[in-house]
Parts: structure tokens; sequence; C-alpha cells
């Protein structure tokens, strides 16, 4: 998921192949996080090996190390003007032109602090759906009522924000951090600087840096401490063809632990069944290939179908012999995790087919066997 050292959410990269266009005129969104320099495999390691030498925080080491890689893709660029080869300088009409028409957006510049896969996947859809960008280079300041993005890891979202609010930052300026679990606390440092603080996190997951299309259809949950940002947020998912929704503090933990169930366990049921099927004698790699068309046609089905209908198997139809005949035979092949699992999941399925209209008697019997 977006958020997720864990979404929404692993920020930390690098991931590489993403890369971000030379700066050209006109451009209204910078954009940190796009990979500028992430084809140049050598100069990547160079600038790890010289990382380790010199410790420092995460966030700190992220930011900069992105900073310093984008001066040299700068000085490459002035040497494409002086042949003549690049049209435009290195910034030149940045955040001087707002959104494109339509966008409804108010806010200069769009910048998006952090290199990992959601920061890059975001960048990536901020230049195609909404406005171009260019990599942001150290020394250049941010223009007046600047959004910035934090994309990084929730520890590190606090100390970078802080960080932020000690810079003498334009009037007007927001900071925005890209976590589901967290409501806005982590950023009470810009807050109490006098800056409009709030979130965006996309309901989706990152396990590698995506194209825009992943932002469509998908709920990004935002907050803000003013109903000026907040709008903003709100019409910034749309423009990205996603479904805004306001998700305040109060509701923040649960609707991590929703989209954790839905995401991460998810992946952690599917190798639970592989292992199932381990135990049959299947190679885990076979077990997955013929599980995967089966949880997709169950995703499908759930889209078409809603809960509970798309419900079926042997709870459903009130079949406890065969949830016997199947816990008896997990048990003698190693019981454990499986177990657990077929007996918690399966009282959960129960609950889903009384409401699909399963009767009392079945259900009863059923409960016994998941039970017995």
């Amino acid at each position: 998921m977006g958020h997720e050292r864990e979404g929404g959410h692993d920020h930390d990269g690098p991931e590489g192949g993403a890369r971000l266009p030379r700066p050209r005129p006109r451009r209204a969104a910078h954009l940190l996080g796009g990979g500028g320099r992430h084809h140049r495999l050598r100069g990547q390691e160079h600038h790890r090996r010289g990382l380790r030498h010199r410790p420092q925080p995460a966030h700190r080491a992220e930011v900069e190390d992105g900073c310093r890689g984008r001066e040299a893709e700068g000085r490459r660029d002035d040497r494409r003007r002086r042949a003549g080869r690049d049209p435009g300088g290195p910034g030149e009409g940045a955040g001087r032109h707002g959104p494109h028409q339509g966008s409804g957006l108010t806010a200069p510049e769009l910048v998006v602090l952090g290199r990992g896969r959601l920061g890059q996947s975001l960048a990536r859809a901020l230049r195609a759906r909404l406005v171009p960008g260019h990599d942001w280079r150290s020394g250049m300041p941010f223009k007046a009522g600047a959004r910035l993005f934090l994309a990084v890891p929730d520890p590190a979202i606090a100390p970078l924000a802080a960080e932020l609010a000690a810079l003498p930052l334009p009037e007007g300026s927001a900071v925005i951090h890209l976590s589901g679990a967290l409501g806005l606390e982590p950023l009470q440092a810009p807050a109490e600087a006098g800056l409009a603080v709030g979130s965006f996190h996309p309901l989706q997951s990152f396990p590698v840096v995506r194209e825009p299309a992943a932002f469509s259809g998908a709920l990004i949950a935002v907050d803000a401490s003013t109903p000026r940002l907040l709008g903003e947020l709100t019409r910034l998912a749309r423009s990205l063809d996603a479904r805004p929704r306001r998700v305040p503090p109060e509701q923040r933990t649960l609707y991590h632990a929703a989209a954790v169930m839905a995401s991460n366990y998810v992946v952690a049921l599917a190798g639970q069944a592989v292992d199932v099927l381990a135990r049959a004698g299947w190679s885990r790699s076979e077990a997955l290939e013929a599980l995967l068309p089966l949880m997709a046609g169950v995703l499908e089905n759930l889209q078409r179908a809603g809960l509970p209908d798309a419900l079926i198997g042997p709870i459903r139809r009130g079949d406890p012999e065969t949830v016997q005949r199947q816990l008896a035979e997990l048990a003698a092949t190693g019981g454990g995790i499986p177990v657990q699992a077929y007996r918690i999941l399966g009282a959960a399925a129960l609950e889903l087919a009384r409401q699909a209209g399963l009767d009392d008697e079945s259900a009863r019997r059923i409960e016994e066997a998941l039970t017995g």
C-alpha cells in the first residue's frame, strides 16, 4: 500500500529505471523522487559508498542523495544548452505557470520529497496526468505556495517535517505526508510554524514503481488542517482519476487496519495456501501459478456480486463433512498456522454465509465442524 514500509505503501528506494525529463520551459512542478539519475548505476553505487562512510538519519540521506545526483544532472543540462542541444534552462519558468487548465489547483509547485516506490509513482502520475515536472536540485528555492509531499517511511515523517519547518519556507507553503496510518500529528512542527499541513494516502499497493494508471479508481484518503488545503488535495486526487475521501484522525487506525487486511494479509493468505499444496507434493512455484487465477477470479466476483453474494464453497452451501475432512487432513500433515487460519477464516465465512441466507441448522453444523 502507498504508505507502507508498509502503501500504500516502502518508500526507501532505490528502485531504478524511472527518469524524469530534462528541465524545459513552462515546467509547473518540481518532482524530487522520479529517479532522475537512477539510470546511472555506477554513479548510484558511488553515492551509496559515500553515504555508508557518513551515517545520517535515513530521511536526510534519502533527500540529500537525490539532491546531489540532480546537481550532476544539472551540469549536464548546462553543457547541452551551451552546445545548442537543449532549448530550456534548469527550472526556467518552473513554478511560474499554474497547473494545466481544468485541474482546479492553485498551488504553483508540487514537490515530491522521497525516491521510494510511492514517491516515484506519484511523481510519474503528476507528470502524466496533471503537470510537467523537472528534477529538484540543491539550492533551488521553493516558490510561494509550494506543496511539499513527504514520500518517506512513517518514522521519518516527523524528523523531516521538523527540518522543513526550520527552513525559511515561502509564504503559503504546505507540508503533506503520504502515510495511511498516521494523522496530522507528525506534522506538528510545520503546523506550529504557521504552515498548512495535510495527508494524501493512496489506498493502493506499490511493491514496485507503478505507472499512473495505478491511481485510477483508487481511493485516496485526504485530510488537512485548513479547508483550502483539503479542497486542493481533493481536487488533486480527482485529477489523478482517483476517488478522494476525507479520513479524519479518529478513523485512521481502523482505516489502516482494513488496508492491511485487504492487502498484506491477502499475500499472507496466498502463502498459506501455497504451503498447503506443498504438503501435497507440489512445488511452491506450481502452487502459486495454480492459485493466482483463482484469486483473480474471486476479486472479479467481489466486484461484480459484492458481499456477501461473492462467497461460495463448502461453508456457504452448508457442507460440514467437507470442512471436517479438510481440517483433519491439515492437522495430520503438520497442523500449524494453516489449521488456525482455516478455523478463523471459516468463522468469518460462516458470518457471511448467514448474511447470504444460510439456514440456522446448517450454520450450527458448520460451526461445530470448525470448532470441533
